[in-house]
């Protein structure tokens, strides 16, 4: 994708490339692999993502004003490769903050990459594409979905002038999908985590994939007495992730036992290849996501290597997941042979689409608050801006420094802060170390003195660091169930 955006850009003396992708977890993943192919000019890549954002930008203080103050409130995406998240992206096009709107002008005539464009979620789905396609129509941008689970955003044929849907694309890459077939699909039913623990015995290596993350600490407590058991998920920062990920590499490649429980965070663009597979219910593209990590390299034939789809007892599907779930359900059992096919994938997004109405992609109403100022262009900003939210429980960073090499790293950087006139490259340092957690349990953690804000009349509440650093464990991240929690081990004297 980004050979084509390149040469795309070339061609049309476009200003610059746009990566959105999907998850923070692979933000730094992606950058990397970018700099490393374009070296010696990986400084053109920036990284950029809503790990440090401030609440309230009224508690810059005073000195902080103008072109200073937005500099170390945001990036401006002046970088000719900029690779950022889709919440972030999204979110920017509909702000209401100075210090999100300052990049939007670099948007313009650039190509703009939307790697698994099927996560795009469902309740902002119309205005989602409608932001894309007004900047491929007034803007000069090119817009280039990718995704081996394109859902159906191209307008039929004979639909009303002012479909939400795109009605000008072109197919890039031809259907392959019968040469690359590599797993076999299989429902098995309802299973309680000890089952699945059963079946995960049964197996050297295989990953199981569920939708919450308590969920995934609950069967990790399951699996854990086995040989070569992990966990993987995003109450663990970048730089554990990173180091836990190289770890079942490594023993993926030297055939050693490697039992992974992770979240769906593994599903985009992770790079690891087990030979069975155990899916939560979901989507049917969540589940061809996850059959994505299972004979990847195509060591095995399609039919010894499984995707095994599943109920957990235990939890239920969460709401944002049950039509999707329900109707990836009804695929499975009308396209048993081939559930990945382009046919398939087609028909279910059209029975969810039919499911949730679409009423539903616009959740909030964005679509008919923009159109109803449209006119003497009197937006309700602010309104949009809170409906746009990708996220419901909007989810804030929290610093975390467990190693000794962790927290000499995270101390150095801290230290730095005070004294740095332009603090980008810091924040995107110290967001290797953050877990997102719910903004009311961070207010708890910092009412007990339990966390710290950092410099707080200076930066507002960007900087929060935790100081209860038994709620963070090498084998699961971050617990934040009881806050008040303390190893045994610390408190003695």
């Amino acid at each position: 994708s980004l050979a084509f955006a390149l040469a795309h850009a070339r061609a049309h003396g476009l200003d610059r490339v746009i990566v959105v992708i999907p998850f923070t977890s692979i933000i730094e993943q992606t950058a990397q692999v970018y700099r490393n192919t374009l070296a010696p000019f990986g400084d053109a890549v920036l990284e950029h993502h809503s790990a440090f954002e401030m609440t309230d930008e009224s508690k810059w203080s005073g000195a902080r004003i103008g072109p200073e103050r937005l500099k170390l409130a945001m990036e401006r995406w002046d970088s000719r490769i900029v690779v950022t998240t889709a919440v972030q992206f999204f979110e920017s096009l509909f702000a209401d903050r100075t210090s999100r709107c300052r990049k939007l002008h670099n948007l313009a005539r650039s190509v703009i990459v939307v790697d698994e464009a099927q996560t795009m979620p469902l309740a902002l789905l119309q205005p989602c594409v409608a932001a894309l396609k007004e900047l491929a129509r007034n803007y000069g941008s090119s817009i280039v979905l990718c995704t081996a689970t394109q859902p159906s955003l191209i307008a039929p044929p004979g639909a009303r002038a002012d479909d939400w849907r795109f009605r000008r694309v072109r197919e890039l890459a031809p259907d392959r999908f019968a040469e690359l077939r590599r797993v076999t699909v299989r429902d098995i039913g309802t299973q309680t985590d000890t089952e699945l623990a059963d079946l995960m015995s049964g197996d050297d290596q295989a990953l199981c994939i569920v939708n919450q993350r308590a969920h995934a600490r609950a069967l990790f407590q399951a699996i854990r007495h086995l040989e070569g058991a992990r966990h993987l998920s995003t109450c663990m920062h970048s730089v554990h992730r990173t180091r836990v990920l190289a770890e079942i590499r490594a023993d993926l490649k030297a055939k050693r036992p490697c039992r992974v429980i992770a979240t769906s965070l593994i599903e985009a663009g992770v790079d690891v290849d087990f030979p069975l597979v155990l899916r939560a219910s979901a989507g049917l593209d969540q589940i061809a996501q996850a059959a994505g990590r299972c004979n990847r390299e195509f060591g095995q034939t399609p039919e010894a290597s499984e995707v095994l789809v599943f109920s957990a007892a235990e939890y239920g599907v969460i709401p944002q997941l049950r039509a999707n779930a329900e109707a990836g359900a009804e695929m499975l059992a009308v396209y048993k042979d081939d559930p990945f096919a382009p046919t398939a994938l087609k028909a279910y997004f059209d029975l969810l689409y039919a499911k949730i109405t679409d009423a539903a992609l616009d959740r909030s109403g964005v679509m008919g608050l923009c159109a109803d100022k449209a006119a003497d262009l009197n937006f309700p900003f602010e309104t949009i801006a809170q409906e746009m939210r990708f996220i419901d429980d909007t989810m804030v960073p929290v610093i975390v420094a467990r190693e000794e090499t962790m927290v000499g790293e995270v101390r150095k950087l801290l230290d730095r802060l005070p004294f740095s006139p332009r603090i980008g490259g810091i924040t995107r340092q110290l967001a290797r170390y953050t877990v997102g957690v719910p903004r009311r349990v961070r207010s708890q953690l910092i009412a007990a003195k339990l966390a710290e804000i950092i410099e707080e009349d200076r930066f507002g509440d960007q900087f929060v660091v935790l100081h209860n650093l038994d709620l963070y464990t090498h084998e699961v991240g971050l617990d934040w169930s009881d806050i008040t929690f303390r190893a045994a081990e610390t408190m003695m004297v």
